[in-house]
């Protein structure tokens, strides 16, 4: 069954990158001026087609995982490859519209995860009180882990970002650990109701870093994707490390997710503030 399921991933994901490989020989056909950067695009992806489809074919062996790993790694060079034989054009609008996007769909994915644990116990008829703080504390991360994304002016972002290809591919790969860390927050909010509801054997404070965890994670990633490349940052760094280090502490007491969620508002309206002073 896994070997079944890692072959239908595998052509699933191969005939969208072929599409992808079709649509930059066609680019390239069409603009001279960047028609090295475009067939470097085509061919980089095509050759790992190619690879991850005869990786199909030795399934079952030793190497099999570390060979995974080596061709994302390849897939994700691809384009600062191609870059260096001439930089593409892009619209700054339609880049961060769809980084935004994604974000929004993720942290909805979330929330969903937490709504439907929370309906199976209603349905079930287990809901209790203790719920409450879990659900309150749970939607205040969300919003705030929204308000946090969008505060930021993803233009001033790009301008900087412009200047050199390498920060350009870190600020788009940096996105995968932010996706992962909402998506991480959805199933740690799942493990603090199945801990409240005595569905779990995990202790108190390990179901507390299920979300504390990756609500740290996410900060920190963003504010370093977000906030360190504009030069005229004023969210002051020291502000992010105490909450960072008050929101882990809150994994050992008995109230993690409200009051994790109670710290990330308290920064926010601290950065607003901080941010409207200085303007």
């Amino acid at each position: 069954m896994k070997k079944l399921t890692f072959q239908f991933v595998t052509i699933g994901y191969v005939v969208l990158r072929l599409a992808m490989v079709a649509q930059y020989f066609r680019a390239g056909y069409s603009d001279i001026a960047r028609r090295k950067t475009l067939y470097r695009y085509a061919s980089g992806y095509t050759f790992c087609q190619i690879a991850w489809v005869s990786l199909l074919f030795f399934q079952g062996q030793w190497w099999h995982p570390i060979a995974f790993v080596v061709l994302a790694i390849l897939e994700l060079l691809v384009p600062t490859w191609a870059q260096q034989a001439g930089r593409t054009s892009w619209h700054v609008g339609h880049i961060t519209e769809r980084y935004g996007l994604f974000t929004i769909i993720v942290l909805g994915e979330s929330i969903l995860s937490s709504s439907m644990g929370i309906q199976a116990t209603l349905q079930s008829g287990e809901f209790h009180t203790n719920l409450l703080p879990v659900i309150a504390g749970g939607l205040l991360i969300l919003f705030s882990m929204w308000w946090l994304y969008f505060d930021w002016s993803m233009g001033d972002v790009f301008t900087v970002l412009r200047e050199e290809i390498r920060k350009e591919v870190l600020w788009s790969y940096g996105h995968y650990f932010i996706f992962a860390s909402i998506a991480a927050l959805g199933a740690g909010l799942a493990v603090e109701i199945d801990f409240v509801l005595h569905h779990t054997e995990l202790d108190i404070n390990t179901a507390g870093m299920m979300v504390s965890i990756p609500t740290i994670l996410y900060i920190l990633i963003l504010w370093s994707l977000h906030n360190r490349p504009r030069t005229d940052s004023k969210f002051h760094p020291y502000l992010v490390w105490i909450f960072v280090l008050l929101m882990f502490l809150t994994s050992f007491t008995n109230y993690t997710t409200l009051l994790t969620g109670i710290l990330f508002a308290l920064l926010l309206v601290i950065k607003l503030f901080l941010k409207h002073r200085e303007n």
